[in-house]
């Protein structure tokens, strides 16, 4: 990672829509351009470490962070008259009117090499499976293609509750949502931004609070038992994100639940009142059902 301290420079004067050759990177239009004026002798063709090719087309990008907390995503093209000390960035939604200043915190991220995302593996609890882990303990890919199919993600606003280290996330990420990531659990939630920022970047925001508020979409994958072990306020946590999901909410459930009143299959098909789309075997823990629940709360005006 390379830090340096920039300010804002300009951009088109009102955030836009940019055009058709970066959906196929991030899945849908970007909203451009911010542009951050570098310390001199800056230039973004420097740090080809931190590149990333997102698509076969060759067009690349690099990873950055704003001030510890927004992401965004810097590119270059070859003929482009700005000036090599000018950032130019693109983002999902438009940054906040406080980073156009001086003293803005700029730091460019950069993917780790195969040796250090291994060796970083081998100290790490692994529990979703993601791609790039040598095995994995869980089939995370079996429920994101129940769920994929069922939602539009493309300009979705996505929260993923418990998130983890945000496998979900980057799924929905890279299908053009914005996904902030809800992980409590301090520990848990820094090697999801390990993950996130040296290991399969993305943008996605983890958080350590629950930040309330209206979603396209809503993920609640394999959350209820930890917290709430005999289902005994099922119900009413699916009724509260519903309401706060326009598309949908996702739920993962064990079933029967692993204590207290044993409900049946039944009960808690009842409780959670949606579409079940699967049900399957864990490979650590019990029968698990996965459901549909029709969001309820209305389209932004």
């Amino acid at each position: 990672m390379s830090e340096f301290v920039g300010h804002y420079a300009r951009g088109i004067g009102k955030a836009h829509l940019c055009g058709a050759e970066h959906v196929a990177a991030f899945g849908r239009p970007m909203v451009g351009t911010f542009n951050v004026r570098m310390p001199a002798g800056f230039d973004l063709r420097n740090y080809t470490a931190a590149r990333t090719t997102r698509t076969d087309t060759g067009r690349s990008y690099w990873l950055v962070r704003l001030d510890g907390e927004h992401y965004a995503w810097a590119l270059r093209w070859e003929g482009s008259r700005q000036s090599a000390e000018t950032l130019e960035l693109l983002t999902k939604s438009p940054l906040p009117a406080n980073l156009k200043r001086h003293g803005l915190r700029v730091e460019i991220l950069e993917p780790w090499g195969a040796e250090a995302v291994q060796a970083w593996v081998r100290g790490h609890y692994q529990f979703q499976g993601f791609d790039w882990l040598p095995e994995k303990r869980v089939d995370s890919a079996l429920v994101w293609r129940t769920i994929e199919p069922h939602a539009r993600w493309s300009g979705a606003r996505v929260l993923d509750v418990g998130s983890h280290y945000g496998y979900h996330a980057h799924r929905a990420s890279a299908l053009g949502a914005e996904v902030t990531a809800f992980e409590p659990d301090a520990e848990v939630r820094a090697c999801g931004l390990t993950i996130n920022d040296h290991i399969q970047p993305d943008d996605v925001r983890f958080v350590a609070e629950d930040p309330g508020g209206t979603w396209e979409v809503i993920l609640y994958l394999s959350v209820q038992h930890q917290w709430d072990p005999n289902y005994a306020a099922l119900s009413e946590t699916v009724e509260m994100y519903a309401r706060s999901a326009t598309q949908a909410v996702f739920v993962e459930v064990i079933l029967p639940p692993l204590f207290g009143k044993r409900l049946t299959a039944g009960q808690v098909d009842e409780a959670i009142s949606g579409s079940a789309l699967v049900t399957y075997k864990h490979r650590i823990r019990g029968e698990r059902r996965i459901y549909r629940v029709a969001g309820k709360a209305k389209e932004p005006t």
